[in-house]
């Protein structure tokens, strides 16, 4: 759920204590909550504030783009995406992985052909699902932000995917 608050300090955060004159966090919550609902997806503060940033630039945040439902929909719509299409890429990520490590011995070469094959967010919760975050290791950082900007990507995976990705994301490797 977003909060009114959250936004307004995730903002504070990335302008370094700016905030728009003509912002209405509270109306900005209430819509992004009604698009969380309606598109049946977890959103967050921080990744719509980031997809705002990508889209309209520092200009268009100063400029009251934030409460343009077009680029809400479009956030709301990019995190139901990430959210609906990770089951799909996880199977060819692991089709792929299965037979590229069947045939090629040398573990290194076999993550360099994956990641030219996949995203390395997939790699990483590939790996991470079956107990090998380490061997993924690179692709944690990405993963972490990919995450925080849409929260609920791993919604459509099974409970025991999403435990031992939580696991291996708030893990601390040594």
């Amino acid at each position: 759920m977003i909060q009114a608050e959250t936004l307004q300090y995730q903002l504070r955060q990335l302008l370094d204590n700016a905030v728009p004159k003509n912002l209405n966090a509270d109306n900005i919550a209430d819509k992004l909550n009604a698009l969380e609902q309606s598109n049946n997806v977890q959103l967050s503060e921080y990744g719509y504030l980031m997809y705002a940033l990508e889209h309209v630039g520092l200009a268009g945040i100063y400029h009251g783009r934030l409460s343009d439902i077009m680029l809400m929909t479009e956030y709301a719509r990019e995190a139901r995406k990430q959210k609906e299409d990770l089951p799909t890429l996880l199977v060819n990520a692991k089709e792929y992985s299965e037979r590229i490590f069947g045939i090629i011995q040398d573990p290194d070469l076999c993550m360099t052909r994956l990641a030219g094959m996949s995203f390395p967010h997939v790699i990483y919760i590939l790996f991470a699902a079956t107990g090998n975050a380490d061997m993924a290791e690179q692709y944690k950082t990405e993963t972490q932000e990919l995450l925080a900007r849409y929260p609920g990507t791993l919604d459509q995976l099974p409970e025991t995917f999403q435990t031992a990705v939580k696991e291996a994301i708030s893990a601390d490797i040594q």
